[in-house]
């Protein structure tokens, strides 16, 4: 669940916001762009010595 969550909110607002795209290049875009945006809040989390699955989870949705 926690995992979904992760993909699944910054994947729709990245999906919102390129609406130009036709679906099938926005779904993809959408994915890539949220594991990124999950890959570097945790580098910057783990960066600061602020690591925690509620912090990222906070800091995701």
């Amino acid at each position: 669940m926690t995992l979904f969550f992760l993909i699944a909110a910054p994947g729709a607002a990245i999906g919102s916001a390129l609406r130009g795209l036709d679906p099938w290049g926005r779904w993809i875009s959408a994915v890539a762009g949220a594991f990124a945006l999950d890959l570097l809040v945790a580098e910057a989390m783990i960066a600061t010595h602020r690591w925690s699955v509620t912090g990222g989870i906070v800091t995701m949705g």
